[in-house]
């Protein structure tokens, strides 16, 4: 029992990250009715302030990889923290909007980093049958972080100050900071830098094995079996499994989830909801409808297949969206601003139980332990590319097609994300990483 009470420790200290990530992503749909009222900003401005943060992302994520992989999960989560901090600071004294944009930037480039720091060091430290809950610590938190920035922003409406939003974030990024530092390094990465007598120690603590000579020399053999000449790039195997966890992080994103986060005051402006209060409070809903069903995968990771997850809920998510695109077509009344509603609910819930979820556990099992680091860095580069394609075309999409087309769209690269889940995705659960790593790398 204590052994479990300290990797939930470790988990949540790592998921911190996912809270800031969540956060930072979650508030600026609601801070950017209180920035428009104030600077009075056109709507291509409006999507280069939301567009900023997943571009930071994007560099930073694609730059550092192989640093994840050099210097070890704990030392790059240290430089994410302050980049949380720092970037905080500055959007809480901002006074202009490249002060905003810059603040936003430099909190995408933390949150780059954390975004796949954080699950890739959850499943280096966990055993191999708490290692999907492990991961969805994070996945948890970064929906509650979403979920507290939007309530929070429904509470400042009458402030209407969005560097008071910006300022609560300071106390997440403090605490995630100080968490880090508590932090033990990944067993995995100590024995892949020769570090085998801390790692047989930490492996004991976290796990309670009596035989932890087995698991590293389990884990010993796994970097035994890698060839010196194989890189990331020149061996066919190693750039199937790169694709595949771009497809999975460029799919994420093209579900249309972030659309919803992002703009959902104006998009439930458009249905009806005309005041911030009733769009921010449906929004609300949408951000607690994904938590719940975040927290019901955790429940069940461990019983149900990774595969069986992704193709449920994404058929849920095209019928979601076909019947969204539907109802948004045609306003005429509380009951079709309900049907609207209940249609996002729909699709949160079938994006929250498949790939929202499982992207982040997905990359973390299939990459080997030579490359892990700098291919989920690539993986997550391309689904911040994606989410920044998603951010900067969101409101021209939405206002020169119109809403239909727009949910439409949205609803076919759901469909496409079925077969694609179904022909190409393996089944994950049950095995430890050395056991994933021989049979996809090998």
């Amino acid at each position: 029992m204590k052994e479990k009470s300290y990797l939930t420790l470790i988990a949540c200290i790592g998921a911190l990250g996912g809270f800031l990530f969540g956060y930072d992503t979650g508030m600026i749909g609601g801070a950017l009715i209180f920035i428009d009222a104030k600077l009075h900003i056109s709507t291509f401005e409006k999507s280069v302030l939301v567009g900023c943060l997943p571009l930071g992302a994007l560099i930073s994520a694609a730059l550092s990889g192989r640093s994840a992989d050099f210097f070890g999960r704990k030392t790059i989560l240290m430089y994410a923290a302050f980049g949380f901090l720092f970037a905080t600071l500055l959007l809480a004294f901002s006074q202009n909007l490249a002060q905003i944009i810059l603040g936003r930037f430099l909190l995408g480039w933390a949150i780059g980093i954390t975004s796949y720091v954080a699950p890739l060091y959850l499943s280096e430290i966990a055993p191999t049958e708490l290692r999907g809950k492990s991961i969805m610590h994070n996945g948890i938190a970064i929906v509650s972080g979403q979920l507290v920035s939007l309530f929070i922003v429904y509470k400042l409406l009458d402030f209407a100050s969005w560097r008071l939003i910006f300022t609560i974030g300071l106390i997440p990024a403090i605490t995630f900071m100080a968490g880090v530092f508590i932090l033990p390094e990944s067993p995995r990465w100590l024995i892949k830098h020769g570090q085998t007598e801390k790692a047989k120690k930490l492996i004991h603590k976290i796990h309670n094995k009596y035989n932890v000579e087995c698991e590293v020399a389990s884990i010993k053999q796994s970097l035994k079996l890698k060839d010196p000449k194989v890189t990331l790039f020149n061996d066919s195997k190693m750039r199937g499994l790169l694709y595949m966890g771009i497809a999975l992080g460029v799919i994420q994103q093209l579900f249309g989830m972030n659309a919803l986060i992002y703009y959902g005051p104006e998009l439930f402006s458009h249905v009806g909801f005309k005041t911030p209060n009733a769009g921010i409070l449906a929004t609300i809903i949408i951000a607690s409808i994904n938590l719940i069903g975040t927290v019901s995968v955790y429940r069940i990771i461990n019983l149900v297949d990774r595969r069986q997850l992704l193709l449920t809920g994404s058929i849920i998510a095209t019928l979601s969206m076909v019947v969204l695109g539907e109802s948004v077509g045609d306003i005429n009344g509380i009951i079709s601003q309900l049907v609207a509603l209940l249609a996002a609910c729909s699709f949160v819930v079938g994006y929250s139980i498949s790939i929202g979820s499982l992207f982040w556990i997905l990359i973390a099992e299939i990459f080997p332990l030579h490359f892990r680091g700098h291919a989920m860095s690539i993986s997550t580069a391309f689904q911040w590319a994606a989410q920044f394609v998603l951010a900067m075309s969101f409101l021209a999409v939405f206002h020169n097609y119109g809403p239909e087309w727009t949910f439409w769209g949205y609803s076919v690269v759901c469909f496409a994300g079925y077969f694609y889940f179904y022909l190409k995705v393996p089944e994950t659960r049950g095995k430890s990483l050395e056991e994933i790593e021989y049979e996809l790398a090998l």
